[in-house]
């Protein structure tokens, strides 16, 4: 084994592919709101809504596409499934692959393909014929659960108490195995514990800064291989001098393209920032299905020889447009601060985004919730310019 921790690029894989193939859901979601309650009928492939439910005993024709607050799908879908909201609970068949996303994603019925599933807690305690991929803070196979070939998981914290046919790899700061695994265990973590429930027939390779804790019951038929990994030392952090320069030419930079800009086409930033006042949910999930979709799509294309210089020109838009996000975002809060409060034409221009970028600024770099912001604000502009070029004003 190389001394390049694996796990953590499948890691990053894992977690991409899962909220890709969930975008659209979500974008479907944030189209039709507006209903409180939704029950699957026979026949439905895509509905969303605060609650979304296919009832015990009732069949959909894949592929499904189910978004909202409560998804529960208690009857069986004939396809591939693609599920999204808030608390994600599958306790039906799907006879296809399951793609499932939320901040409380749980599955008990029986998936005959494979499982992508990501969100804050991520629970599986039913059947998956194929391979699993979870991410999440805390992902658990449960004692009952059983994977027909390899399960990946990465998490702040890995459980897994269920039975593995083949191969199963990790990545966590705290991983308890208490299951059966048919082959290897790769596993990386912080802190390792092998109970008495433990069965794994292959070998057991694991990184860590300190030794695992074996129960002296557990069975690990190919032996324990332990590869310390030395913590590495923390960069020193700026000072607050130094994070203020570096925030004040930040947000020159911005207000520089603004104005340039400005200067070419003065109606270019009102007219990006108007999906977001009129559609600031659905701009949104458009701006996550671009972030994601737009890389992979150049990859693609890169990768075919013939699609190379589109793949090359789709990547520097992109990055270009990633940039504009923030600026565009800061456009959007200048201007809608300006409605609020009745500012007269004096405290417009150059002054609201000048006021937009500053926030945006204190916002992103505030602790713990400053990811979500930065979340926000790249949704925000990535939405507005996808909505645009998408739906483009027609001219007069």
């Amino acid at each position: 084994m190389c001394n390049v921790r694996l796990p953590r690029v499948l890691k990053g894989l894992c977690v991409g592919l899962a909220l890709l193939l969930m975008l659209p859901a979500t974008a479907l979601a944030a189209g039709r709101g507006e209903e409180w309650h939704n029950v699957l009928f026979p026949g439905d492939s895509a509905i969303s809504g605060d609650y979304v439910v296919l009832q015990e005993g009732q069949t959909a024709k894949g592929p499904g596409f189910y978004a909202g607050k409560v998804v529960r799908l208690d009857g069986s879908v004939d396809g591939t499934a693609f599920a999204a909201g808030q608390e994600v609970t599958v306790n039906g068949d799907i006879k296809g692959d399951l793609f499932a996303a939320g901040q409380e994603v749980t599955v008990n019925g029986k998936v005959y393909g494979n499982l992508y599933a990501a969100g804050q807690n991520v629970r599986v305690k039913g059947q998956v014929t194929g391979d699993a991929f979870i991410a999440g803070e805390k992902a658990e196979a449960a004692e009952g659960a059983a994977f027909g070939r390899d399960l990946l998981m990465f998490a702040a914290k890995v459980i897994h108490a269920g039975r593995v046919e083949r191969q199963m790899f990790a990545d966590s700061q705290y991983a308890v195995i208490n299951g059966s695994i048919g082959d290897n265990a790769r596993l990386s973590a912080d802190n390792l514990e092998i109970r008495e429930g433990a069965d794994i027939k292959g070998k057991l390779v694991y990184l860590s800064p300190k030794k695992a804790s074996v129960s002296e019951n557990a069975k690990i038929g190919g032996g324990a291989e332990w590869k310390k990994v030395v913590p590495v030392a923390k960069e020193k952090q700026p000072t607050f001098a130094g994070q203020l320069v570096g925030l004040i030419i930040g947000i020159a930079g911005a207000l520089l393209v603004w104005f340039i800009i400005t200067a070419w086409k003065p109606d270019f930033w009102a007219g990006l920032t108007k999906p977001i006042f009129n559609e600031p949910v659905k701009t949104m999930g458009m701006g996550a299905l671009v972030l994601i979709l737009a890389p992979v799509v150049a990859v693609i294309l890169i990768a075919t020889v013939i699609g190379l210089p589109l793949g090359i020109l789709l990547l520097l838009a992109y990055g270009v447009t990633l940039y504009l996000a923030k600026i565009i975002t800061a456009v959007f809060v200048g201007s809608w601060l300006a409605r609020r409060f009745n500012w007269p034409v004096l405290h417009r221009g150059i002054w609201l985004v000048l006021l937009g970028l500053s926030i945006i600024a204190v916002l992103t770099r505030l602790p713990f919730v400053g990811f979500l912001f930065t979340l926000l604000t790249v949704f925000w502009g990535l939405g507005a310019a996808g909505l645009t070029i998408v739906r483009p004003e027609p001219k007069l």
